[in-house]
């Protein structure tokens, strides 16, 4: 597949299955195999899971996608989230508030399917202070 081949993969992933929870297309995006280093994120039913438990959390979670890059398999995307905080995380009972924060998320695509994603950095302490679970002034203490 050729690289924007590769790209409209991975941006048809966070739009159709993160942005709009349209999880019948899970099985074409996502492969038997994905590996996403978490346990319960294997293939297409572990994405349906984790996607869901992430809008339990955060209704609303909504990904724009910055930008793209992509290499060969790889794709990386640098995004921007945003949604509520409506549920436990990390411990931190749900707030109710709003937040935004960018993150980096790097993908492989093989035969028209995500099959990996290596890492996503995003500004977990940003989200945490934003929703109020806790402020700077308390971790400097």
């Amino acid at each position: 597949m050729s690289l924007e081949e590769n790209k409209a993969v991975v941006r048809r992933h966070l739009e159709e299955i993160w942005n709009k929870k349209n999880f019948e297309v899970a099985g074409e995006l996502v492969d038997t195999h994905f590996n996403a280093n978490h346990p319960e994120r294997m293939g297409p039913e572990g994405e349906k899971r984790f996607v869901t438990s992430f809008h339990t959390r955060f209704p609303g979670w909504h990904f724009n996608i910055e930008d793209m890059i992509a290499e060969g398999d790889k794709i990386v995307v640098y995004w921007e989230a945003s949604g509520k905080h409506e549920g436990e995380f990390k411990g931190f009972s749900p707030t109710g508030k709003p937040f935004t924060l960018k993150g980096f998320s790097l993908y492989r695509v093989a035969g028209g399917k995500i099959v990996g994603t290596r890492f996503s950095v995003w500004d977990r302490f940003g989200l945490m202070e934003q929703v109020g679970a806790f402020s700077p002034q308390e971790q400097a203490s």
